[in-house]
């Protein structure tokens, strides 16, 4: 468990400063979700781009939710509220874009 921690901890330091990567890695966790529908890995890729980008004590406050709230929202057992996932992509910089998919 430590050694997943070191990994993740390392890849997060990467994240930081680094908006190239910061983009790849949004792309690449909404395109893994589309492929196995695992909504726990989106929301742990979620969680390291905001700890990369304004780390989950800053981002609790702009979205006025306790912090620890915010571990267990975006943990990979996590299931946010809409308000609260929302708030959080906007204040870690991801913007969304929707498009009808539907029967036409």
């Amino acid at each position: 468990m430590k050694k997943n921690k070191n990994v993740e901890e390392s890849f997060v330091k990467r994240l930081k400063n680094n908006p190239k990567l910061l983009n790849h890695f949004v792309r690449e966790i909404i395109e893994q979700y589309e492929k196995d529908d695992d909504f726990g890995m989106f929301l742990e890729g979620i969680k390291a781009i905001a700890t990369a980008t304004e780390g989950m004590t800053k981002i609790s406050k702009k979205a006025n939710v306790k912090r620890g709230t915010l571990y267990k929202a975006f943990s990979h057992k996590g299931n946010p509220e809409a308000k609260t996932y929302f708030n959080v992509l906007k204040n870690i910089g991801i913007q969304v874009h929707y498009s009808y998919a539907g029967k036409q």
